[in-house]
């Protein structure tokens, strides 16, 4: 299988490790901060970004836009990586609130 490398990284190495912590910041956010705008941020960023190389891959010619739809595509997957962080935060809502409507209060007399 090829793979691009930078150095003597490999760049699905480096992507998956942007991946998971992608997915850990914005579970961080999604915990933490108080206002939605914030908790989009970086889905937005990752959106216009994805959006932005696709646009470039299909204006520029020649092998120019091999490289930005490339670009376009680790974006996505960022992107992805936010989608992945927002489902784990909201399956974590749910299994909170399923978990405290089934406990019983305890009665004191």
């Amino acid at each position: 299988m090829w793979d691009i490398w930078i150095g003597k990284v490999p760049v699905t190495a480096l992507m998956g490790i942007l991946w998971g912590l992608l997915v850990v910041f914005q579970l961080l956010l999604c915990g933490k901060a108080q206002r939605l705008w914030i908790r989009l941020l970086p889905a937005l960023l990752c959106c216009i970004s994805a959006i932005a190389w696709s646009l470039l891959a299909a204006v520029t010619p020649g092998w120019d836009s091999l490289g930005h739809l490339l670009l376009a595509l680790y974006f996505g997957w960022l992107l992805l990586g936010c989608g992945v962080g927002w489902g784990i935060w909201y399956l974590a809502i749910l299994w909170k609130k399923r978990y405290i409507s089934r406990q019983k209060p305890s009665r004191r007399p």
